[in-house]
């Protein structure tokens, strides 16, 4: 699919319609519906594909940059830039994935990326990992991480009136692991005890086993022994 993944005009009149507290003021969902269409609103319509610089990171060994800083690079080089409604961390961008690649080598020559590498220890590279690989290639054009105000105002999280905008819809509340069920403790617990009560019974077999044999060995053996 390489059409338009939103059709701008819909998502616009319901966006204004859900901004008209007069309408729709007792709509529970309204908040978290107002976040999700303004994110959807400015994504790029015309690039169906998002990247996952997280992902990226990972295969290069980097710690990810600052999405600010990302995009800002891939703007001052004459891009165009948006983030995904369905990935806080992924990106859209107009730019080639060569030029994505090479922000990222520049990331990686930077004090901040250096000092952020410092903090965990890793293992060298190896020389035929394919992070050596894309490392070794030197950028095309270096990138300037500076912010972009068109870039911060893009990832604030307020409105053009000001107010506080989740443009993200938030993690349930019985997300993650939790702590295990006090039943399942206690079905555990005795299922130890009666692991360990078995194992006491084997053993107490086990001492039992030829018991009234060994009497009566040891009882011939005194008669013999006082003949």
């Amino acid at each position: 699919w390489t059409a338009p993944m939103h059709d701008h005009e819909f998502v616009e009149k319901l966006l204004a319609k859900l901004q008209d507290e007069e309408g729709c003021s007792n709509l529970g969902s309204r908040k978290r519906l107002i976040g999700m269409l303004t994110s959807v609103a400015e994504e790029l319509p015309d690039v169906p594909l998002f990247t996952s610089l997280s992902a990226m990171c990972g295969v290069m060994h980097l710690p990810c940059p600052q999405t600010v800083g990302a995009l800002s690079a891939l703007v001052r080089q004459g891009y165009r830039v948006s983030r995904s409604h369905t990935d806080p961390s992924a990106i859209k961008t107009d730019a080639p994935q060569r030029k994505v690649w090479d922000m990222l080598r520049c990331w990686a020559k930077r004090p901040e990326c250096e000092a952020q590498k410092g903090k965990k220890k890793k293992e060298p590279l190896s020389p035929t990992s394919p992070a050596a690989a894309i490392l070794a290639a030197s950028p095309e054009e270096e990138a300037d991480f500076r912010p972009v105000p068109e870039v911060q105002r893009m990832l604030s999280k307020k409105d053009g009136a000001g107010g506080k905008v989740g443009k993200f819809l938030p993690n349930p509340e019985q997300w993650g692991p939790g702590s295990r069920g006090t039943s399942h403790a206690a079905a555990f617990g005795a299922a130890e005890a009666a692991a360990a009560a078995s194992n006491g019974a084997v053993d107490k077999r086990a001492e039992n086993q030829g018991k009234r044999s060994r009497k009566r060995r040891a009882a011939e053996a005194a008669a013999a022994a006082g003949e």
